[in-house]
């Protein structure tokens, strides 16, 4: 039981702080060495593995999406009794994000956390709208500083 609340409180103030772009109080969530997964085939997709990499994941995807709401919508532990901040669990969630234009797009997944001593070790998006994700970022091996240049104009 205290597992299971230890992870909902943890898992809504990180999404909260996704939303206010506290990424320096995300960011104290994970081990400095942590692994994020991100599914699909776009430029934030792939294993982001160690603390810069990860905060480059977020600095991109927060530029290409200003304006975020992610809500908590389920979460579940393995071991429900854990006190020691080691454990694993899932987080459903739901987001709507804007892009610099203002143009909306709506998303559901799951997030599979590992948990060592308090932090992040590991942690892996699975996203049920991968034509959401296709449509909303640029694909793959895109050159992201001429697409910043064309959305300035």
């Amino acid at each position: 039981m205290i597992g299971a609340i230890m992870l909902k409180r943890a898992a809504n103030d990180g999404f909260a702080e996704v939303n206010r772009h506290d990424l320096e109080a995300l960011l104290e969530r994970y081990h400095e060495d942590a692994v994020f997964e991100y599914p699909g085939a776009t430029v934030l997709s792939g294993r982001h593995v160690g603390i810069d990499a990860i905060r480059g994941f977020y600095e991109l995807w927060l530029e290409l999406m200003p304006k975020v709401r992610f809500s908590v919508e389920h979460t579940a532990v393995e071991d429900i009794f854990a006190l020691t901040g080691t454990n694993s669990g899932y987080v459903e969630w739901e987001v709507d994000t804007f892009d610099r234009e203002g143009k909306e797009y709506h998303a559901t997944g799951v997030t599979r956390f590992r948990v060592e001593g308090g932090k992040i070790r590991h942690a892996k998006d699975y996203i049920f709208d991968q034509d959401v994700v296709a449509a909303a970022f640029p694909p793959e091996g895109a050159d992201m500083a001429e697409s910043s240049a064309r959305t300035a104009q």
